[in-house]
């Protein structure tokens, strides 16, 4: 799946747990079982595209279209907080 590819192609997002599920690329916190209530609060992508769709978490707001899955992966990384990253890399 190009989605995913694009996305393991980007530093930021190989730290996190991705999680494939009804056509959509979401960006977990860390694999299940979950103890954390916010495992599930980063942008996503809506990969039936293109155009291919980034949501925030609970598709509160459109945050732009990709015409590549790589522009997609790019648009999460621009909207995932600097912290996510360090938790992460940790």
């Amino acid at each position: 799946m190009a989605v995913v590819e694009a996305a393991h192609a980007e530093p930021c997002l190989r730290g996190l747990y991705p999680f494939p599920t009804h056509g959509t690329l979401h960006f977990l916190r860390s694999a299940p079982p979950w103890a954390e209530r916010n495992h599930d609060d980063l942008p996503f992508i809506l990969y039936g595209g293109p155009p291919y769709e980034v949501y925030t978490s609970g598709y509160a707001d459109l945050l732009g279209e990709a015409a590549t899955p790589e522009e997609a992966a790019a648009l999460v990384v621009s909207h995932v907080a600097p912290d996510v990253v360090m938790e992460r890399g940790k």
